[in-house]
This record gives structure tokens, sequence and C-alpha cells, in this order.
């Protein structure tokens, strides 16, 4: 608290997941979230006009966010040497600013021939009474010595628990959320084919934001936001894309006629003329959040230097995501990456050569690795959840999925946890929790992955089963030259085939049943063998070639 500090206020705005969760498309889900992010931002920014405020949270850098994901959470806190009934009238102020700046973004849609506005008057009412921001302001004196930013997001907490918004009435509700009064007709690309919507204002900016020119100065002239496809299959798009997110002509072409890839479509195949992996057809949604901030923040002096540890986490996780752990630009696609949470679509794996492969597991161990790096602190965690389902899955179920997967992870004990689920064409699914406590383990699983990706694809299916078939054995296995005998006995023209992932199969059960010292084993022989082979199910599930 400055010598000078009179008040200090706290604001929140929603309904985030609301907004998210009617999403059909990518570029729905995105800007659900993107837009949240870059309201606060135009908020914040007026707001820091003012000299006589300071935010304590979030950090506010001093260039313009001009990322594809959002950088700045759905909340502040801020002190200031004004009364508290000065600093709310000033928020108050500057947040019709922002509503405004979004209202002029929508109208400015009515230039595109795909819309025609028969309610644009009622743009302004829909937001106002749709978005939900909650302040606090309290006079400093009812904060002395307590953990300022601690004790708003208690208050801002219960606030939100207490939201409510106006649905949309009569047959003019908006055709794609539901919800909201719908504002305009447009027509958009479903099912390869131009059909007439009527829809609300959020929809109509998320379905054609790409379109709007403050959208693309924004994010660094983007004109194309990519479709669960040409995300999971990035490895075969990406050398025809251009930097403003279109392509190369002959590529251009098939999506200006279809709105998704067809992965058996001859006329695709020519264009990539690259073998179509059962990878290239699975998305992964990934969803993280640190552990035990809340803690470290009470013990840091300075929120501010707080706040900007967490805004670099945020640009290096972008850069985590979009690059792909170092693979190559505009990989992964980021939709949300402030403070100590991560959001983001991501392809499953991503082959630069021949023997060189990144994973998603490989990406989740960089985050983990960077968040404790960024803030300075061995006792925090960062706990992550992926949902994986094919690419045409419905893109709100999987979003769903790493949500519940994540709060899986944060359940563990001592959370810092990943936690994987992986949905099949077929209907089967499979599921995996690794402690990132124990990272040899994760190692091997992922070496093991990583080897089934690249050469050994007929390996998983064989050795499974026979797993299977000696699982009381491996039960009754006590030393490591025991399991050695067992593999060289069962496995032995796998091993002479040179097949490397017979090694890292070997490496998970030995460390599983705790016969070196690298891993912590499992309460039991039989839970530690059940893992392995859960583990075992999950790979040939990824990799397996179903008809789909």
């Amino acid at each position: 608290m400055n010598d000078n500090t009179l008040s200090y206020a706290g604001f929140t705005i929603g309904p985030i997941y609301d907004v998210m969760k009617h999403a059909r498309k990518t570029r729905e889900m995105w800007f659900g979230s993107y837009f949240f992010s870059w309201y606060m931002e135009v908020l914040e920014r007026e707001l820091q006009k003012n000299k006589k405020i300071e935010f304590l949270t979030p950090f506010i850098d001093n260039k313009e966010n001009d990322r594809r994901a959002g950088l700045y959470p759905d909340r502040f806190v801020l002190e200031s040497s004004l009364s508290p009934e000065e600093i709310r009238n000033t928020i108050k102020t500057a947040n019709e600013k922002a509503l405004k700046h979004f209202i002029q973004i929508i109208n400015n849609l009515g230039s595109l021939p795909a819309i025609t506005f028969f309610k644009k008057k009622e743009i302004g009412n829909i937001l106002r009474e749709y978005l939900q921001t909650n302040m606090v302001v309290l006079p400093a004196e009812k904060i002395a010595g307590k953990n300022v930013i601690e004790t708003f997001w208690d208050y801002l907490d219960a606030t939100e628990e207490h939201r409510h918004f106006k649905l949309g009435k009569s047959e003019k509700t908006c055709e794609r959320c539901h919800t909201l009064l719908s504002v305009a007709t447009a027509k958009v690309m479903d099912n390869n084919k131009k059909k007439d919507f009527d829809l609300c204002p959020l929809c109509l900016l998320k379905l054609f934001t790409l379109e709007v020119v403050d959208v693309q100065n924004k994010i660094s002239g983007w004109h194309r936001y990519p479709s669960t496809g040409e995300i999971s299959a990035v490895e075969l798009v990406e050398p025809f894309r251009k930097n403003d997110g279109t392509y190369q002509d002959e590529l251009q072409n098939y999506f200006d006629k279809h709105d998704e890839i067809e992965f058996d479509d001859i006329e695709f195949r020519q264009i990539v003329n690259k073998e179509i992996k059962p990878y290239h057809k699975y998305i992964a949604i990934l969803d993280a959040d640190g552990d035990k901030i809340g803690e470290l923040a009470k013990k840091v002096k300075d929120p501010t230097a707080f706040s900007e540890m967490l805004f670099n986490f945020g640009k290096e996780s972008y850069e985590i995501c979009s690059d792909y752990s170092r693979s190559g630009k505009g990989i992964g696609e980021p939709i949300y990456i402030g403070g100590d949470d991560v959001l983001a679509f991501l392809p499953v794996a991503y082959r630069k050569s021949d023997k060189d492969i990144t994973t998603i597991i490989d990406l989740a161990m960089d985050l983990n690795k960077a968040f404790k790096v960024q803030m300075k602190s061995t006792e925090v965690g960062f706990s992550i959840g992926i949902s994986i389902a094919y690419y045409k899955h419905p893109l709100a179920v999987t979003l769903n999925k790493s949500r519940e997967m994540l709060k899986i992870a944060k359940a563990q004990d001592g959370k810092d946890t990943l936690a994987i689920h992986l949905k099949k064409h077929s209907g089967n699914d499979a599921q995996v929790v690794f402690s990132f406590k124990e990272s040899e383990r994760l190692k091997e699983f992922n070496g093991l992955l990583k080897a089934i990706l690249l050469s050994e694809e007929d390996l998983m299916g064989s050795i499974h089963y026979n797993l299977l078939r000696f699982k009381n054995l491996l039960i009754q296995i006590e030393t490591k030259e025991q399991l050695t005998n067992f593999f060289d006995n069962n496995f032995s023209d796998q091993k002479k085939a040179g097949y490397t992932g017979i090694d890292h199969v070997q490496n998970m059960f030995e460390m599983a049943l705790g016969l070196n010292s690298v891993a912590i084993p499992a309460n039991s022989r039989e839970k530690a063998v059940n893992e392995v082979l859960d583990q075992l199910w999950f790979i040939k599930f990824l990799v397996g070639k179903e008809e789909e």
C-alpha cells in the first residue's frame, strides 16, 4: 500500500465459458475467449491513463497484445489515491468506453455482403444485458494488514456465483447459441453449403471476426483461423500456409469449397501428397492451471512483480504452444494464456523428419518446466488436462473433457499432474495420469509413443496382447534381473529386429514396479502392472489403424 492509497478495487467479467460452450467451429471457441481478454485489455488501458490508478494484477505490457491468444485475464485488482466513490465512477466510465468499442466493431460487420442487420439498434442493449461485470470497491483501511489480491479474489469469486443474464425470446432468438436475441441474418458455411442464419451480436462476431479489419490489425494481419482438421493435420498443410493464415492457390481453393478437411478426399490427398497417419485425424485441447499460486502470492511482498512473472509466463507459454515446443512457427493454436492459465488447440504430434517427431507430451513437459522456472519456486506445480478426440467430434464436448481432465489432475495428491483422455472415433476411450514429479516415467511413456509414431506402428497390438497374457507373471517379478529375463525370453524377435520401443516398455515396468531408484513404486504390484498396461492400451488406441 502506498501512503496516499485511499481505495482498492476489483473487477471481473463473464460469462466466458457460456460464450465458448456454444462453439461449433474453432474460430468461434477461440474468439469466445479472446473477446473477453481483449475487452479487459481495452478497459485496463483506458484506466491506465489515470495517473492516480496503479494495477496490482495483471501486469500490463506497454506494447499492445498482437498475439492470436488472450494475455489478459477476466479480472483485475488495482489501488488508487481516488476515493472509493471516485474510483467506482472511473471504472464505470472506462467500462462503458470498452463496451462501445466492441459495439462499433459489430456495427462494422454490416459492410460485409454476407450480413444483413434487422435489429442493429439492439446490439448495445443485448451486450449490456448479457455481459456480466462485477465490481468490488473498498476503502484502504478495510484492507489494512490483509493480502490485497487474495482478499479481492474471494470477493470476486462470490460475485461471480450470483451472475445472471437475460435470455433471448421470440422466434428471432439466435440460431447458433439459442441464447440471445438475433440482430442480423448471415450466410454461414454449414456442411460445405452456405445457409442463412439469424444470429446474435456475439455469434456474428465469433463467426466473421477475421473479416473485420480491427481484428486483423489486432492479431498481426491473420485472415483465417484454422479448423480442427487443419490443426490436427498441421504437419500436412503447414508447408502450404502463408503468413496471413491463408494457403497457396491449390489448397486455398480446396478450403474455399470445404469448411473442413476430408481425409478420404482424393483432391486433398493429391494436394498434400503425403501419407495420412491416424494421429493426423485427432486434435488435442490442452487446459492447464498453476498449483499453489495463492500460497506463493501470500509470500510475495511486491504484487506487481508477482503479476509480471505471471505475465512473462503467459508470453513464454504462447511461444511453446504456437511453436509446438520449438518444432516450427504456428504449429499449435493457443486460445488463452493469461496468468497461470493456458488453453490451446494442438496437434497430437508434429513430425519434422523421418527421425524427428514432437508430441503433445513434449509440449506438456515444456509448459510444466517453464512455469516453475518463471515463478522461481520449487513449491508451485502446474497441472495439465488434455482431451484428444477425432477432429469431427463436437468441439464443445472435447473442451468439456479437457476441463474434466484438469480437475482430475488437480485432484491428485500433490497436484502437479498430467491427465490425458483419448476418445476414438469408434467410441472407445482410454485415459492416463502421470505425476510431473516422476518425470522419468513420463519420459519413457513419451519415448515409446515417439518410437511407435516414427517407425514401429505394428508393434503395439502384439506386445500389448502378450503382456496381458503374462499379467499374473509380471505381478510376481521382484528383481530387475527377472524382468530382463522375462523380456529376453518373450520378446527376443522384436529385440533382434531393433525395435527400440521394447526397451521403453521394459523400462516402464521397471520403474512402476520400483526395481530401480528412479521412480516411486505403486502401492501394490498389481496396481503397478495395471498402470503400465493402461498406458500401453492408450498408445495402442492412439496409433491404431481403425476404419474411420
